[in-house]
């Protein structure tokens, strides 16, 4: 008796979480893509899709997004994105200083033999290098004509001081305030410059950048504006919270075929729901799985104590959009001695008592004040 397999669940082109600056005039990615397939490297739609943001151009001839972010799974191909940017920035753009930085130095590596294979692998191509170098003190591809391709480690410290016309920033996931402090006064004096960031979800405390440029996005989804200069783009799902009641049907399952498919776009591509399947079973419920597949990740605060009491995914998922008020209401925050908290809303008029409580769960940590104005939560964020 034969099984017939079952259908391969293709993933979603467009990001879930997505903002870009509204003013363009044109894109450069047409002519980046037709480089990248003579060169061969087919792109698939998502590909073609953050480069058409990423790429746009003002009447001006700037860049339209002066900052690209793409937070996508692993293993979907974003390598390919880089490469493709890469080779417009060398043989189409004219950028005098291409830098590609990742945390560590092999992951580098990789994408220096990648590059480099696709050049020296189409003639055309390969008779405009200059020099390739690869050694202990550098590693890069030059053209006759100037333009440069060079690859660095972040964690060595070994990109400072260099000022790049486009800085790729990949394992974007690790990026702190050293990284960025060196890197950013270097462009002041570039005429055009561009950063694009590329990883996978939050770690925690190494994501600062990342956990940045994602504020931003949320912020700019919420307030229904662009942002100005930052194009964002994120596959990933909205996971189910402790708070959910059962059966839940607003937020995205780790068992769900569905969800495997809005949070990686080269489901059915590159990745097999075969594989995803035995992923999910292999890691089970510690987290990891729906970190690396489906993008859920950790993201630190610019605020020491900000989301420490009620959890930000944890809040944002009991939000009702179809709820409304047609007046002041308040909140009451309670706790039991073992520390379980509890926080009710109800209209109020006139002097509205609000109560503090920290995040500690000793009895002694209680403090509260009166004032004579309601507090209030408005677009989704926590008030106070």
């Amino acid at each position: 008796m034969s099984v017939l397999a079952e259908p391969e669940v293709r993933g979603i082109q467009t990001p879930r979480l997505h903002t870009a600056p509204p003013t363009f005039a044109s894109s450069a990615a047409q002519e980046a893509v037709e480089l990248a397939a003579a060169a061969g490297l087919e792109l698939f739609p998502w590909q073609q899709h953050v480069l058409d943001v990423g790429m746009r151009e003002r009447a001006d001839g700037q860049w339209a997004a002066f900052e690209v972010a793409v937070n996508v799974p692993r293993q979907n191909g974003k390598g390919g994105i880089i490469e493709a940017r890469e080779l417009a920035g060398l043989f189409l753009l004219g950028e005098r200083l291409i830098i590609h930085s990742a945390h560590e130095f092999k992951t580098s590596r990789v994408a220096f033999e990648r590059v480099r294979s696709l050049i020296l692998g189409h003639p055309d191509l390969r008779k405009r290098v200059k020099r390739v170098l690869s050694n202990t003190t550098e590693t890069s591809i030059e053209l006759i004509t100037g333009q440069k391709l060079a690859f660095l480690a972040r964690s060595g410290g070994s990109g400072r001081g260099f000022t790049g016309d486009c800085n790729i920033l990949d394992e974007d996931m690790i990026l702190g305030d050293d990284a960025m402090g060196a890197l950013m006064p270097t462009m002041s004096a570039v005429p055009n410059p561009q950063l694009w960031y590329l990883g996978s979800a939050g770690i925690g405390a190494p994501s600062v950048q990342l956990a940045r440029l994602r504020r931003r996005a949320l912020a700019a989804r919420e307030a229904g504006v662009p942002d100005p200069s930052l194009a964002y783009m994120e596959w990933s799902v909205d996971p189910h919270a402790d708070e959910c009641p059962p059966g839940c049907t607003d937020h995205d399952s780790a068992d769900d075929p569905a969800a495997w498919a809005k949070a990686n776009p080269s489901l059915g591509y590159l990745i097999s729901s075969e594989f995803v399947r035995n992923e999910r079973a292999s890691l089970g419920t510690s987290g990891i799985f729906e970190r690396e597949r489906l993008g859920v990740g950790l993201y630190p605060s610019d605020e020491a104590d900000t989301w420490q009491v009620i959890g930000e995914d944890a809040w944002r998922a009991l939000a009702d959009p179809k709820s409304s008020t047609d007046g002041p209401y308040s909140f009451a925050i309670d706790a039991t001695q073992r520390g379980t908290r509890r926080l009710s809303p109800w209209p109020a008029r006139g002097e509205v008592e609000r109560t503090w409580r920290s995040s500690r769960t000793s009895p002694a940590w209680a403090g509260w004040w009166r004032r004579r104005r309601p507090c209030t939560r408005s677009g989704g964020r926590a008030a106070g």
